[in-house]
């Protein structure tokens, strides 16, 4: 397995993914949301009921199991490197977001509002980052650049209804979200710059 040369530019995704984080933790550490915020949430936590089952479905990308899947398939394809970044960056994504969440300590929505609908078990805990987010954004940063561009572009649209779905379930407010797919952004390229990323592997 040949991993293509490190490039300066494999930085700017860790540090811009980074930044929005940060910024992002900085307002939300012991905070409830703003008006902005709030008004964002109630639009999207009250979408129709009909909306359930298929953002749910998809929610399942932020979770360990998604990330195992990923990595098999990977595996079976004889994409090695490829499994190896899924396995990293996912795994990576839920353990970091896990310990953020902790040092950030912002409450949940319904911690913090009233009325909140709740699809599925209370959760609790703290929010920011959303695990989930972090975990699909980390695994699809992972993988993508050994994807062709179509399927690319469709990993990303995944990740966005994760953060979608998180929020509409009553989780998680928007900028839990935005924070955990900047935070999975960079641990997927941070992940990808170590192993060196595509290389003559593919099959």
């Amino acid at each position: 397995m040949n991993a293509r040369a490190r490039r300066p530019a494999d930085l700017l995704p860790i540090v811009l993914g980074g930044t929005i984080f940060t910024l992002g933790a900085l307002v939300a550490h012991g905070r409830g949301p703003g008006r902005f915020e709030t008004d964002v949430f109630r639009w999207v936590n009250d979408l129709p009921a009909g909306l359930r089952l298929p953002l749910e479905t998809v929610m399942q990308l932020g979770t360990a199991l998604a990330v195992v899947v990923v990595a098999a398939l990977a595996l079976v394809f004889r994409r090695y490197r490829m499994a190896l970044s899924a396995l990293v960056s996912g795994l990576a994504g839920s353990i970091v977001a896990h310990f953020m969440r902790e040092l950030v300590g912002r409450g949940r929505p319904l911690d913090l509002l009233n009325d909140v609908i709740v699809w599925g078990p209370r959760i609790t805990g703290f929010g920011y980052p959303s695990g989930h987010t972090t975990t699909a954004a980390a695994l699809v940063a992972g993988t993508t650049p050994y994807l062709p561009r179509g399927a690319r572009r469709a990993a990303w649209i995944a990740v966005a209804f994760v953060a979608l779905a998180r929020v509409y379930v009553g989780a998680h407010l928007p900028l839990d979200v935005i924070g955990g797919a900047a935070l999975g952004w960079a641990i997927g390229s941070a992940v990808n710059l170590v192993l060196g990323g595509p290389g003559s592997d593919s099959p």
